[in-house]
């Protein structure tokens, strides 16, 4: 048994198929301690002294074959208490991981009481700093988080490769079982374009400290990446001036919406699913939770714009 899981403090569990005001839910969520290990199951515990607890939150996890493994709560190898990021995280934090199903749309992951009824309980034991850490769609989700809960009590945010403004990766509905469709369509461009209209209202709160790590490739420009599915060609990457990580672009990384607010852009050169374990980002990661993240002025803006997308806007 994984010391996650052995430390695992509560599993919350919505019935499969549940609805939440007419929408789907998540059918499992799991919120637990990941250091220091709990020996026994037991509410969450507040190193002595501690001021900062970090919650990990991963992205998307494709099941091209099985239904059931769709409607299960999965935790990433990065979020386990053994890791090298949970390590470098450790030394100045308590650190909690989350995870779940995907058989819901994204927004609707990102609204379940679970996530938030736990952000509370971390609130409730008193640390001044509570930081969520989320990868691709797991950086929509703790956005999204700040944006319709200001006061939960998050102090910090940093989105690692999110897709923003969406990723053609969300296309490969033709290649995931039925139950997960809802899940990767909730990541497409056109849908992300959607719900960010729908959303226009809402900003990241001036009282939160944000921030994008941006990954980009160094690669030429104009390589490209599509499979054939069922006759039908879909992009997978283009990676180039403004294209990323492999999966998700820069424009999508930092989009003209987060630049606009000033959000503050940290640039690596790493892959969309080898970030999280590379030493370089590890350390990078583990500083921007430890460091204060101030909003830039046009002028900071501007300067990483052009390092990242040339002369372009």
């Amino acid at each position: 048994m994984s010391a996650l899981n052995f430390a695992l403090s509560i599993v919350l569990l919505a019935p499969l198929g549940s609805q939440k005001e007419g929408r789907p839910v998540p059918s499992q969520t799991k919120f637990a301690q990941v250091f220091p290990v709990q020996k026994v199951a037991a509410p969450y515990q507040r190193s002595e002294g501690q001021r900062r607890a970090v919650v990990l939150v991963h992205g998307i996890r494709a099941h091209p074959f099985s239904n059931e493994n769709v409607a299960k709560a999965k935790w990433c190898d990065w979020q386990q208490g053994d890791s090298r990021l949970v390590k470098a995280i450790a030394k100045e934090a308590d650190v909690f991981a989350f995870a779940y199903s995907q058989d819901a749309a994204l927004e609707d992951i990102a609204a379940c009481a679970e996530f938030r009824d736990n952000i509370g309980r971390l609130k409730k034991l008193g640390y001044p700093e509570i930081v969520l850490v989320g990868h691709s769609a797991g950086g929509l989700i703790v956005r999204q988080f700040v944006e319709d809960h200001p006061a939960a009590g998050v102090t910090k945010v940093i989105q690692v490769c999110a897709p923003n403004a969406g990723t053609s990766w969300g296309k490969l509905t033709l290649a995931v079982r039925k139950r997960q469709e809802a899940f990767l369509g909730s990541l497409t461009r056109d849908h992300r374009q959607k719900c960010l209209q729908e959303r226009i209202d809402k900003k990241i709160p001036d009282s939160i400290e944000f921030v994008a790590v941006v990954c980009k490739l160094n690669v030429p420009d104009k390589v490209g990446l599509s499979i054939n599915i069922l006759g039908k060609d879909v992009v997978l990457a283009d990676v180039g001036v403004k294209r990323g990580d492999g999966v998700v672009s820069c424009l999508t990384q930092w989009p003209e919406d987060m630049q606009k607010q000033g959000i503050p852009a940290v640039l690596l050169a790493d892959a969309h699913f080898t970030v999280m374990h590379s030493k370089a980002a590890t350390h990078k990661i583990a500083e921007l939770v430890r460091e204060p993240q101030l909003r830039w002025d046009p002028a900071a803006t501007a300067t990483t714009r052009s390092k990242l997308f040339g002369d372009e806007p």
